[in-house]
């Protein structure tokens, strides 16, 4: 377990600069550095869907048991024993992290940046449920 809480601090801290990146890019008097700021988010919202998966993985293999070798594999287990509702989201989230290295059109960004705007939401609530599971 020690290595499990060992990541669940590293997600939270991801989460942590990934929010502070994403209030940097709405404020105000940042728009005319937007481009810059969305960039960073992205770049945040990457370590932080990689961290969120590896800290999934190792959960469900030292709270269920259960052993799981890529992100979508590991979020299907994860639903499966009825810790998440919205499976979908989940996959959408590790293909929109996946497409971040191949991400070279402005109108890609523009549109994973919105998207990373609704998936804070859901990698919060996955802290919160791994964190929960984990008694920590």
């Amino acid at each position: 377990m020690q290595k499990t809480k060992i990541l669940l601090d590293k997600f939270s801290l991801s989460l942590k600069t990934l929010e502070d990146a994403i209030l940097e890019s709405q404020k105000k008097e940042n728009k005319e550095k937007f481009e810059y700021f969305r960039d960073s988010v992205i770049q945040r919202f990457e370590y932080t869907a990689e961290i969120a998966w590896k800290t999934l993985k190792l959960a469900l293999e030292e709270i269920e048991w259960i052993e799981c070798n890529s992100p979508k594999s590991c979020f299907k287990d994860w639903f499966s024993n009825w810790y998440i509702s919205n499976l979908k989201i989940y996959y959408s989230i590790i293909e929109s992290r996946n497409s971040t290295s191949h991400n070279y059109e402005e109108w890609n960004s523009t549109v994973l940046y919105d998207n990373i705007l609704t998936y804070i939401k859901y990698l919060k609530e996955l802290y919160e449920q791994i964190s929960a599971k984990s008694n920590w």
